[in-house]
């Protein structure tokens, strides 16, 4: 019986010895590949210039004598980040030859390139294949080296920024931590942009039908999108347009209101747009239902703001009426006069610090505002006993001329003989405008 027991006890001290040297062993290995991970992840930067210098001209000497072969390694590793080499088809087909020396950091510099050159596709399908067949066909143990092959369908190929897009929607992550996880540290404005491009369309979808928006959503389309990337003008153009007639589908929705006010001020500051109204040249290319739409912003503005400061007191309701109006809007102008421009200085100041625009009026002691439908043009003036004045567009070519310094004849835009209708506020005035209006092709969006 001791014997019996005495053996059961040798198993499993052996079994445990087994187990504890298992244990180590996988540490020891868990411990030597986070290592290799960590050294690996630590690629050298990019070549020194004289060694970037002497590698062309090793390369130019080759190509005087067709002499390709005789490049060393280390000279064709230091060309994988020199555009003007790498990318060419000559320079391709020597990396295949050395495809078995071809290192991690040789493909992070030719990556580099391959994003440096984003925009200019045409040139792009050979680099493409090569990259393309150089992760595919990777066998090695580089860490690194497969991860770029697992994402390879999100860094190559026409396709490559919806795809990254889409990966970057699922946790809402950026361009630069992608980059940055991949150990890819250059973060290349012409691919990032392209990518951001689609990660905007991505967005605009997400929050169309929004009752309440995701204010997730929202913060990192401000904040990832709006404020920090450098988009080339056309692109920031596109983007903001459908931004635009997202927020005037929705901006009557109380939760939408601050994505509305920022949306707007942001397109008022910015040097590459401004106010529709007076950077005509700038907004000529911008999609034409966003420019409109944009425009009707401001003209419901213009009549708040004269009703708001300039009169305050507005017994006839002119401005509840008026912003019926102001989505049918071509154009519109807030025109202030000598007097209200003493009394409200400070709020003026701060409007024009906003991007608002406003014409300074002279000629007559009121203020007013002007609403061009295109075939019609209404004003209505501040002072009391002063009625509405219509007129046929065609006859006011400069009625939204200022002077140089931004002032207006207040005289010219009170005229009973160019007037096509002069409508007092008595007390059916509303019907019998609304009346007016329609006869010329002119209707409130109610």
């Amino acid at each position: 019986m001791t014997n019996a027991i005495s053996r059961v006890l040798q198993s499993i001290d052996g079994v445990t010895d087994y187990l504890t040297r298992y244990i180590d062993a996988s540490f020891h290995y868990e411990s030597k590949l986070a290592e290799f991970v960590k050294n690996e992840s630590k690629l050298s930067g990019p070549p020194k210039e004289s060694a970037i210098a002497a590698a062309v001209e090793a390369w130019n000497a080759a190509a005087a004598t067709d002499s390709y072969s005789q490049l060393s390694k280390r000279t064709v590793r230091v060309l994988c980040c020199v555009s003007a080499i790498a990318s060419t088809e000559t320079f391709l087909n020597v990396l295949k030859l050395q495809s078995d020396e071809i290192s991690p950091r040789m493909v992070r510099d030719l990556l580099g390139v391959y994003f440096g050159m984003w925009t200019e596709r045409n040139q792009l399908h050979h680099f493409e294949v090569v990259l393309s067949s150089i992760l595919r066909f990777y066998q090695g143990r580089s860490v690194l080296m497969q991860r770029w092959k697992e994402n390879a369908n999100k860094l190559l190929g026409d396709e490559a920024p919806f795809y990254l897009a889409e990966h970057l929607m699922l946790e809402l992550s950026t361009v630069k931590s992608f980059f940055e996880d991949l150990q890819l540290p250059r973060q290349h404005a012409k691919f990032s942009n392209a990518v951001l491009v689609n990660v905007a369309d991505l967005l605009v979808a997400r929050l169309k039908g929004q009752q309440r928006p995701d204010l997730e959503l929202w913060t990192y389309f401000q904040e990832q999108l709006l404020e920090l990337s450098t988009f080339h003008k056309n692109q920031l153009a596109n983007i903001l347009a459908k931004l635009i007639l997202l927020v005037d589908r929705n901006r009557k929705l109380p939760d939408w209101e601050p994505i509305f006010v920022y949306v707007r001020d942001y397109v008022l500051r910015s040097p590459d747009l401004g106010d529709p109204r007076i950077e005509t040249v700038k907004w000529g290319t911008f999609d034409e239902a966003a420019r409109q739409a944009f425009i009707s912003w401001l003209a419901e503005e213009d009549i708040s703001l004269f009703f708001e400061l300039i009169i305050q007191n507005d017994p006839h309701q002119r401005k509840p009426y008026w912003l019926r109006y102001a989505e049918a809007a071509n154009n519109s102008m807030l025109v202030v006069g000598q007097t209200d421009q003493g009394i409200h200085k400070a709020a003026l100041k701060d409007f024009s610090a906003q991007g608002r625009t406003f014409g300074k009026g002279y000629g007559i002691p009121s203020s007013a505002f002007i609403l061009d439908f295109g075939r019609i043009a209404i004003v209505e003036f501040s002072e009391v006993n002063n009625a509405c004045y219509v007129y046929n567009r065609s006859d006011l070519p400069d009625l939204f001329k200022t002077s140089a310094a931004g002032w207006k004849d207040l005289r010219a835009l009170k005229d009973k003989v160019k007037a096509i209708h002069v409508q007092s506020h008595h007390r059916n005035w509303r019907d019998a405008l609304d009346a007016f209006m329609l006869t010329h092709g002119v209707k409130p969006v109610d």
